[in-house]
């Protein structure tokens, strides 16, 4: 179907692909979901879930809306008035991305990365706030073992541990290095800026 759409130029420019083998969900007050339209929730967690994204910039098709995708309340605005996590958790994740352009292809990814969003609340209120950075008060983002090739071609960073949080305002990098193909290396001391 996929190819059919693209030799019809209606495929759209990005494809997703989630799979997620283990999800909890705990404490949901179902009474207050269906009579009072509030979805309340103690807690999310999902355990090594991979998403994959596909991106053909090439692919062209007419959008019929604007929205920002990252825009959660007017996607459940129609069935509750809003919707709460005290803490939804993502362990161990993955994210592999693929860009094809003309005939070149980038691809990224990145694994064993664990995000804890603290205080989530989605409503009309929150929708409008831009204190609350994706609805959360806090999300503190960690990841093992990242290596990426730096736009140059010559250079590859690398870090052992990094850690992020919002509310803090904090990145923490552990055993960093940049490293220059068959040539230098320079190994970064542990970095603690707000």
């Amino acid at each position: 179907i996929y190819n059919r759409l693209k030799d019809l130029k209606q495929a759209p420019t990005l494809l997703f692909d989630i799979y997620v083998p283990q999800f909890k969900v705990s404490r949901i007050n179902l009474y207050n979901a269906y009579f009072d339209e509030d979805l309340d929730l103690h807690k999310i967690f999902i355990k090594n879930p991979r998403l994959k994204l596909l991106n053909e910039p090439d692919n062209r098709r007419k959008e019929k809306s604007q929205r920002d995708p990252l825009d959660l309340y007017p996607l459940i605005s129609s069935v509750f008035k809003k919707a709460g996590a005290n803490t939804i958790e993502i362990e161990n994740g993955g994210i592999y991305y693929n860009r094809i352009k003309n005939d070149d292809k980038l691809s990224q990814s990145l694994s064993n990365v664990s995000i804890k969003f603290t205080d989530v609340l989605i409503d009309s209120t929150a929708y409008s706030d831009t204190t609350n950075f994706l609805y959360s008060d806090n999300i503190d983002i960690s990841l093992v073992n990242y290596s990426i090739r730096l736009p140059d071609s010559l250079y590859t960073f690398k870090v052992g541990k990094a850690s992020l949080s919002t509310k803090k305002s904090k990145l923490y990098l552990r055993a960093s290095l940049i490293r220059r193909f068959n040539c230098f290396t320079g190994k970064l001391p542990t970095v603690l800026r707000g």
